[in-house]
């Protein structure tokens, strides 16, 4: 899945992906993307393995088109996610 947005082209050979917070209407977006990464996500590869370094609510923005506040709100975590917070890295397998 990813969410519907516009992509401009920064002066310095980046990218920024805008779209519309799914859940409170008002703009979101993700700057200083590698033009040539957002390719490689558009034509199917999962956003975590394009972008291994981003934050996971960055990456939200990307699948769902949301805020990471508005996220949190609508789907709280559950007392057995904080075994692993949402940013922390896993080992494979877990």
């Amino acid at each position: 899945m990813a969410a519907t947005g516009t992509i401009t082209e920064n002066a310095n050979g980046t990218v920024r992906f805008t779209t519309t917070c799914m859940l409170c209407e008002q703009p979101v977006a993700v700057d200083q993307l590698d033009p040539q990464k957002v390719a490689r996500w558009q034509a199917g590869e999962f956003v975590q393995n394009v972008f291994p370094d981003m934050s996971a609510s960055e990456r939200e923005v990307l699948v769902s088109g949301s805020h990471a506040e508005c996220f949190d709100r609508a789907f709280p975590p559950d007392e057995e996610d904080d075994e692993y917070p949402v940013d922390a890295p896993q080992e494979a397998g877990t």
